[in-house]
C-alpha cells in the first residue's frame, strides 16, 4: 500500500526532467518568407472564392430543384421562346401552306384512301398597312383539279372568286368589332405573356405540388389538383390579371376594347368560376383530379417530357420534346395512339414530318410552311361588278351547284362513299 500511495504521490507533484533534444530548429525554417506568406493568402482567398462559388452553385440547383420553381422555370422558358420565335417587325407577311397524307389502315378504309389522294395548298398573303389580305386555295383529289379559289379581305370586306364555278366575284361584309387585322398578327408583346405567366405562377400553391422524386440530375415535379383546386387557380389567376394595370392596358389597346368592358367580362367569368366551385363542394358536380408531372434532366433542368393524367378516367398525355422531334402518347379509352413530329427548319421554310399510330391506323403527313416578310403585294384582285351574296338568284346559285357537280374529282369522291345501284340492289 505504502509504495502504491507513493506512486500516486509521484504523479500529481513530481516533475520528471527530460534532456534537451540535440536537434534544433532555427526560427528561420519555420517563419515563412514574404512571397510564401502572399501566396498563402492567395490560397486561403481562392478557398474561401471556391467554398462560396460551390455553396451558391448548389444552393442555387436545390432552389430551383423544388417542384414550383420547376414549373416557374418551364413557364419562363415559354415566355423566352415567344419573344424570341415570334416575328413582328413587319408590314406584309405571305405563308405558303402545303399538305399531304399517307394513311395506312389494317382493314380497309375508304376514308385512308380518300386522305392519300388529297393534295391541299394554302396561300396567304396580309398586308396591314393597307388592311388588305388574299387568301389562295388550291386543292387537288388524285391530281384533278377539286376545288379552287381565291378570296380578298379589304377593310370590312370579304371577297371571294369561286373561279370555275361562277363568272363573277361574290363579296359579303365582315361584321367585327374592331381591327380584323389585329387576329392576323401574332404578339410577343411582354406586357401581355409575361403578365398571365406571372399570374399562373404566383396563383400555384404549395400545397398543389407533391413530393419531388428526384435521382441524381434527373427530377420530376408533380402538381396535382382537383376540381376544387383547378377552379381556384383559374380565380386567382383572372383576379391577379385584373389587378395588374398595364397588363389591361395592354389588352385593351390590342383588343380595342374599353378597359371597362374588359373588366366587366372578368368579373363575370370570375362570378362563373365561383358557382361552378360551389356546385363541386355541393357534390352536384363530379370530382376529377389532374395531375401534371414535368421531368427535367441535368444540372440545369433541361426539360425531357411532361405528362398529363385525368385519374377519373385514366386518360394520359405524355409529351416529349427536343430541338427538332416532339413526340406524344395518347393513352385514351384504353387506346394507345403516339405522335411523332420531326421537325425542320430553314430561314423562311418549316417543315413538319407527322406520324400517328395506333392499333387501328398508321397515318403519317408531310405539312410544311413557306414564310416571307416585307414583300410587296403583287397580287391583281379586282373587285369591280362583285355580286352581293345577298343578291344571288336562284338562277346564280343553281349555275354554282352544276358546275362543282361537274367536277370530275368530286363525283370520284362521291364515287367513293356513295352507294352504288349495285349497293342498292343488294340492300333491297
Amino acid at each position: 500500500m505504502d509504495e502504491q500511495n507513493e506512486m500516486a504521490s509521484l504523479d500529481r507533484t513530481s516533475v520528471i526532467d527530460l534532456p534537451e533534444p540535440s536537434l534544433k530548429v532555427k526560427n528561420s525554417d519555420i517563419t515563412p518568407t514574404k512571397k510564401e506568406k502572399n501566396v498563402l493568402k492567395i490560397v486561403a482567398i481562392l478557398i474561401c472564392v471556391l467554398d462560396i462559388v460551390l455553396g451558391s452553385i448548389l444552393g442555387t440547383y436545390y432552389y430551383f430543384s423544388r417542384s414550383k420553381n420547376i414549373y416557374s422555370n418551364v413557364l419562363k422558358m415559354a415566355s423566352t421562346y415567344l419573344a424570341n420565335n415570334i416575328e413582328t417587325n413587319y408590314t406584309t407577311v405571305e405563308n405558303n401552306y402545303k399538305l399531304k397524307f399517307n394513311v395506312e389502315s389494317k382493314e380497309e378504309n375508304v376514308f385512308a384512301d380518300f386522305l392519300n389522294k388529297l393534295d391541299f395548298n394554302l396561300n396567304s398573303f396580309i398586308d396591314f398597312e393597307n388592311k388588305k389580305a388574299y387568301f389562295d386555295v388550291d386543292t387537288k383529289y388524285n391530281k384533278k383539279n377539286l376545288l379552287k379559289l381565291s378570296s380578298l379581305v379589304l377593310e370590312d370586306k370579304l371577297y371571294v372568286d369561286l373561279d370555275d364555278l361562277f363568272d363573277k366575284k361574290i363579296v359579303n361584309d365582315i361584321e367585327y368589332d374592331g381591327n380584323i387585322f389585329d387576329t392576323f398578327k401574332p404578339t410577343n408583346d411582354t406586357n401581355l405573356i409575361d403578365p398571365i405567366l406571372e399570374a399562373i405562377q404566383v396563383s400555384l400553391k404549395d400545397e398543389y405540388f407533391s413530393t419531388k422524386t428526384s435521382h441524381g440530375f434527373n427530377n420530376c415535379a408533380k402538381l396535382t389538383l382537383n376540381s376544387v383546386q383547378f377552379t381556384d387557380l383559374k380565380i386567382d389567376v383572372l383576379t391577379v390579371l385584373y389587378s395588374n394595370k398595364a397588363f389591361m392596358d395592354t389588352l385593351a389597346d390590342k383588343t380595342k376594347i374599353s378597359t371597362s368592358v374588359l373588366k366587366t367580362l372578368i368579373n363575370s367569368k370570375i362570378g362563373e368560376y365561383r358557382n361552378e366551385k360551389k356546385m363541386y363542394l355541393k357534390e352536384e358536380l363530379p370530382i376529377n383530379t389532374y395531375m401534371i408531372a414535368i421531368y427535367t434532366k441535368g444540372f440545369f433542368h433541361d426539360l425531357e417530357k411532361i405528362e398529363a393524367v385525368s385519374k377519373a378516367s385514366g386518360n394520359k398525355v405524355t409529351l416529349m420534346l427536343d430541338e427538332e422531334n416532339i413526340k406524344a402518347e395518347f393513352d385514351y379509352n384504353n387506346t394507345k395512339s403516339i405522335v411523332n413530329i420531326d421537325v425542320k427548319t430553314s430561314d423562311s421554310l418549316k417543315e413538319y414530318k407527322v406520324t400517328i399510330t395506333n392499333d387501328l391506323i398508321n397515318m403519317s403527313f408531310d405539312y410544311s410552311v413557306t414564310t416571307i416578310y416585307n414583300k410587296k403585294d403583287s397580287h391583281t384582285f379586282k373587285t369591280d361588278e362583285a355580286v352581293n351574296y345577298k343578291d344571288l338568284t336562284e338562277e346564280d346559285i343553281l349555275t354554282i351547284i352544276a358546275n362543282l357537280g361537274n367536277k370530275e374529282a368530286l363525283n370520284d369522291i362521291l364515287g367513293m362513299f356513295l352507294p352504288t345501284e349495285n349497293d342498292t340492289e343488294d340492300i333491297i
